[in-house]
């Protein structure tokens, strides 16, 4: 860490706040749904939405694919933004949404704008997602790459923890504050305020950031048209696989929460532990990433580790008790995270410094529209009690997805120069 630029410990510092405050939305923000429009925890009970009355559960999969599709919408302008007009001012878009959205969510119990709502959070974790990969590589040189990209994971996982621990443990303690026969809505919605100073005290990194990208020249409308796009197969094809990851995630993952308090009635208060415990072992996990990376190379590093999260992932379907649950869903998210600073690493690194940020917006959209898609289809299996083919399907989509980076990028210049011994040394 001290080998690393100014610009890079800063973006680390203002990435982990983000990611507290993310956090506590994602472990949070479904049970206040459920909390608001399901209080007495009816199988039939429904939001209207749009005319049309849905069950809370398949309600629940809209707002969160709503919030998906928005990050994805918004994906590919955040990164020719980011292209056209900087990194800096893209952080500074993010944290000034998050802010808005965290006031937002205590001044309505509307469906329709709680849905928008969630459409604002995505809106603004699209410019800190698709944006911050190219800063990263940046502000740091190739020997350190890996290890900032690890060590960016690392303290992005920390900060879910931090976020996944308050939103588990703050319900409960609002609760007791509050009082009353039912504190829980209240608290729920408290825990979610709670979220905004993260919001705010991020802008402090960003306030002493220095802008190293010189942003394109070209005028706008050449950047719209993205003539500055050179590798147009490559994006392509991280495109599909990002889609093909996507699409198995968001069958299953944003619903977990309402899979455990169903199938063993673990409420908030105990699945942020779950979730804390999963990100703990997510950020030991990572720690090695580098020598995976020497030994086997970027590519083999992420075709190997999302393939040996598919037993785990299978296995969590049927597993019939919260023990055995907890641990398959913490294995399988250690290995299938294990990927992820080596695919952010490589995406960067396959194409050229002006066309950084747009592959970013590529990527990310394809990741958040079939992550939303998908969400509705797992909350609609949710709903009828066939959650269980979710899991199935993800499996399946997630061997293909480990295909296709196989197929399309084992013999890439930048994968074959990943395991040379020069590598392994500085990974040591």
């Amino acid at each position: 860490m001290r080998r690393f630029q100014r610009n890079a410990k800063l973006y680390l510092v203002y990435s982990t706040l983000s990611g507290v405050n993310s956090s506590i939305f994602l472990v949070a923000f479904a049970f206040y749904l459920e909390e608001l429009f399901n209080p007495t925890n009816s199988a039939t009970a429904t939001v209207a939405f749009l005319g049309v009355p849905l069950l809370v559960p398949a309600f629940i999969g809209v707002a969160f694919g709503a919030q998906a599709v928005a990050h994805g919408a918004n994906s590919l302008p955040s990164g020719l933004i980011g292209d056209k007009y900087g990194r800096k001012r893209s952080f500074i878009a993010a944290s000034l949404l998050a802010v808005v959205a965290g006031v937002a969510v205590l001044l309505t119990t509307d469906a329709l704008f709680l849905v928008l709502l969630a459409m604002v959070v995505g809106i603004g974790e699209a410019f800190h997602g698709v944006v911050g990969a190219p800063f990263l590589m940046e502000n740091s040189r190739p020997e350190e790459r890996m290890h900032l990209f690890t060590l960016s994971g690392i303290f992005g996982t920390l900060s879910a923890v931090a976020g996944a621990f308050l939103g588990g443990v703050l319900p409960g303690f609002f609760a007791g504050v509050i009082g009353g026969p039912d504190p829980m809505l209240g608290a729920l919605r408290l825990t979610l305020f709670t979220a905004l100073p993260f919001g705010l005290v991020e802008l402090v990194p960003l306030a002493f950031m220095k802008e190293s990208f010189a942003p394109i020249t070209a005028p706008l409308r050449e950047v719209l048209a993205m003539k500055h796009v050179v590798h147009k197969g490559t994006v392509s094809r991280l495109f599909g696989i990002s889609a093909t990851y996507a699409a198995g995630l968001g069958l299953y993952f944003p619903l977990l929460n309402l899979h455990f308090e169903h199938e063993f009635e673990v409420h908030a208060e105990g699945f942020g532990p779950i979730v804390a415990l999963n990100e703990i072992a997510i950020a030991v996990a990572i720690l090695l990433v580098p020598v995976l990376v020497a030994r086997l190379g970027k590519v083999r590093t992420i075709t190997f580790t999302r393939f040996a999260s598919v037993p785990f992932l299978l296995a969590l379907a049927f597993a019939g008790d919260v023990y055995v649950a907890t641990v398959l869903f913490v294995l399988r998210g250690a290995l299938s995270s294990l990927a992820f600073p080596v695919t952010g690493a490589f995406s960067m690194e396959v194409v050229d410094a002006h066309e950084r940020a747009t592959t970013a917006g590529f990527t990310h959209a394809a990741f958040d529209v079939f992550y939303g898609g998908t969400i509705v289809i797992g909350g609609t299996l949710l709903a009828t009690g066939g959650f269980w083919l979710a899991f199935v399907l993800a499996g399946f989509l997630y061997v293909l997805h480990a295909f296709l980076w196989y197929t399309f990028f084992r013999r890439h210049p930048v994968e074959l120069e990943s395991r040379v011994p020069t590598v392994a040394g500085a990974s040591r």
